[in-house]
């Protein structure tokens, strides 16, 4: 990993007029951002759309979906948030993991709660599941 640098992932959704797959006229679906961060964090950042400049990778996109990882003192994998900006149902889930990275808890929200904010201890839950990797 390379703290504060990406990588820039590009999704195809076809292989445009040539037929092929991998050439530079393959039908662009959108792009994924992945920025290490510190510690071995991870970002990702998926765009479906580029703005109106119709640029990739440039202020105006359209953000689509983001993960957030968080990490422990010994880099294991604690958190994840993943959020849909545009979604109806349940704009961010969170989710738990033990340090072996079995899944413990998912939380969804549906609310920002009463100060209209949202990632605050106000959020409205809209659903919890408990895991159990013993089994």
């Amino acid at each position: 990993m390379n703290p504060g640098r990406g990588v820039l992932e590009l999704v195809a959704d076809g292989p445009g007029p040539d037929g092929r797959w991998g050439t530079a006229d393959d039908a662009l679906y959108g792009y994924i951002h992945h920025f290490y961060l510190g510690s071995g964090r991870l970002d990702r950042l998926e765009y479906r759309e580029n703005g109106p400049d119709g640029l990739p990778s440039t202020a105006d996109d359209i953000l689509d979906e983001t993960d957030t990882y968080g990490y422990d003192s010994a880099n294991h994998l604690v958190t994840l948030v993943y959020t849909s900006p545009g979604a109806d149902d349940s704009p961010y889930v969170s989710f738990t993991y033990d340090a072996r990275g079995n899944r413990l808890t998912r939380s969804s929200y549906g609310t920002a709660g009463p100060d209209g904010i949202w990632f605050t201890a106000d959020d409205r839950r809209g659903s919890y599941r408990t895991y159990d990797a013993t089994k």
